[in-house]
C-alpha cells in the first residue's frame, strides 16, 4: 500500500484551488474523495489501485445533490486532479502514485535506471510527435480530428511520464506539484505574456 501524507495533500490541494479559482463544488468533492480514501487508510498506508466510491457516499460528505457532485468531479478530472471511470452506480478514482504503480506494470524491468531514463523522454518525443501528426493532418489536410485517438496519444505520453519518474526516483505526484509551485512563482496572477516572454534567471 502507497504512504501518503494526508497533511501535505490537503495543503498541496488548498493552494492549489486557491491559486486556480475552484469552484466550492470542487473543493467539497475533492474533500469527500481525500475523507473517504483516509478513512480507509491504515496509517499512512493507502489503498492501493482504484477504489469503488458510491455516489450517496460522496454526496455524505459533499451534500451538492447529484448532478453538482458530477459536474464538479467531471471539472476535477478536466483540471488532472483525478481520474474516474464509470461503474454500476460507483466512482472509481485513480490518483497520481495510484497511476505510476499500474503504469510501471508494464514497464521493461530489463532496462537500467539510465536506459529508463532515456526510453521516457525519447518516449515521450515519439508519443508526442504521433499526437501533433493528428492535428496536423486535421488542419493541414482537412481530415476530421479524432479527439479520442489523441486522448490515447496523450495518454501515452504520460505512461513515459510515470517511467520517467520512476527512473528518476522524483514520484509522479512530486513532479505534478513542482510544476505546479514553479508555475504559481512564475504567474502569480495568473498567466502573464510578458513574464512568459521575459523569465527570472534561473526559471525554466
Amino acid at each position: 500500500m502507497p504512504c501518503v501524507n494526508y497533511v501535505k495533500e490537503h495543503i498541496a490541494f488548498i493552494e492549489y484551488a486557491a491559486d486556480n479559482g475552484l469552484s466550492s463544488s470542487e473543493r467539497l468533492v475533492w474533500y469527500a474523495l481525500l475523507h473517504i480514501m483516509n478513512q480507509r487508510a491504515n496509517g499512512v498506508n493507502w489503498p492501493d489501485g482504484f477504489i469503488r466510491i458510491k455516489n450517496d457516499r460522496i454526496l455524505t460528505y459533499a451534500p451538492l445533490g447529484f448532478d453538482a457532485m458530477a459536474k464538479a468531479r467531471n471539472s476535477l478530472q478536466q483540471r488532472g486532479l483525478l481520474s474516474y471511470k464509470r461503474g454500476n452506480r460507483n466512482t472509481d478514482m485513480l490518483m497520481l502514485w495510484e497511476y505510476q504503480k499500474k503504469a510501471m506494470r508494464t514497464a521493461n524491468k530489463s532496462l537500467s535506471k539510465d536506459e529508463m531514463l532515456l526510453n521516457s523522454i525519447m518516449g515521450m518525443c515519439g508519443e508526442a510527435g504521433e499526437a501533433i501528426d493528428l492535428l496536423k493532418k486535421h488542419r493541414a489536410q482537412g481530415a476530421p480530428l479524432d479527439i479520442d485517438r489523441l486522448a490515447k496519444e496523450v495518454g501515452d505520453c504520460l505512461w513515459y511520464i510515470a517511467e520517467f519518474a520512476e527512473a528518476s526516483g522524483i514520484p509522479l505526484a512530486e513532479i505534478a506539484a513542482r510544476n505546479i509551485a514553479k508555475l504559481r512563482a512564475r504567474y502569480p496572477e495568473g498567466f502573464d505574456a510578458e513574464k512568459s516572454s521575459n523569465r527570472a534567471e534561473g526559471d525554466v
